[in-house]
This record gives C-alpha cells, sequence and structure tokens, in this order.
C-alpha cells in the first residue's frame, strides 16, 4: 500500500467517504491510477492524488 496526499476533494466510492484537500489515505497504487482515470473521464481535471511515499 502507497501513501497518498489529497490535491483536490473528491468522493471516493470504495472507502465509501469524501475526501477533502491535505486528506492523508493509503491505497495500492492500482487504485490510485484508477482514481485519477475514472474522475478524468468524467471531465475533473486533475490531479487528485500525490504519492508521498516514494522512496
Amino acid at each position: 500500500m502507497a501513501k497518498y496526499k489529497v490535491v483536490k476533494p473528491y468522493k471516493d466510492l470504495e472507502l465509501d467517504k469524501k475526501l477533502k484537500k491535505n486528506d492523508e489515505v493509503e491505497m495500492t497504487v492500482k487504485r490510485a491510477d484508477e482514481v485519477e482515470s475514472t474522475l478524468k473521464a468524467n471531465g475533473f481535471d486533475g490531479p487528485f492524488l500525490e504519492r508521498t511515499d516514494k522512496k
């Protein structure tokens, strides 16, 4: 699991909660990519997440 900081607020349906700017969330890289691509496909401008634990 990777750690991400929320850059833009959005509602995460899988986590079932609204994420606000600067919230810290933990999810897989695959899930983060899915969030970005789904929101972009629905007409929203990203990025929404920023990885904070890059090694």
